[in-house]
């Protein structure tokens, strides 16, 4: 599971791979999900960086899967056996805002990177757990942050 809090125009990528990866290498099988991509008219997953996108998502489906350029709004993104939650605010059904499957799931994830394109994005209260059960996430407190899974960002 990964949370976090995000406020800018477009294109927030959160990504997850086997191994640490760079933006725009397509040697590495990844799950990159991004956020109000298109100037903040989509939201779409790719199994590659930048690749043609598997599932898109727009404005008038999925209002909530959009960034705000002037407040924060609190993601999550959970990944079980190949299946990608992207939800709002705290965990729970309720709060799902999208879901796609993976028919052929990559396996053995541990790596989760963020990254923007063309304008600036804040982030805050980032929490990174186990990739397989965000279950356990549920009740996390952003003021009492823990670390149970590795981390990577590059550039």
């Amino acid at each position: 599971i990964v949370i976090f809090e995000a406020k800018g125009l477009n294109d927030v990528f959160v990504a997850f791979g086997q191994t640490p990866f760079k933006t725009r290498n397509t040697t590495n099988e990844i799950y990159e999900v991004n956020i109000g991509c298109y100037e903040n008219s989509r939201t779409a997953i790719r199994v590659q960086s930048l690749d043609t996108p598997i599932a898109q998502f727009n404005k008038q489906e999925k209002p909530d899967a959009m960034l705000n350029p002037l407040e924060f709004k609190r993601f999550w993104l959970g990944i079980n056996k190949g299946t990608i939650t992207l939800g709002k605010g705290d965990i729970s059904a309720a709060n799902v805002i999208l879901e796609w499957t993976d028919i052929y799931p990559i396996s053995r994830l541990k790596y989760v990177g963020f990254s923007t394109w063309n304008a600036p994005i804040l982030f805050r209260n980032i929490y990174v757990g186990p990739f397989t059960d965000y279950t356990t996430a549920a009740t996390w407190d952003p003021t009492k942050p823990k670390a149970t899974a590795k981390a990577a960002v590059k550039k």
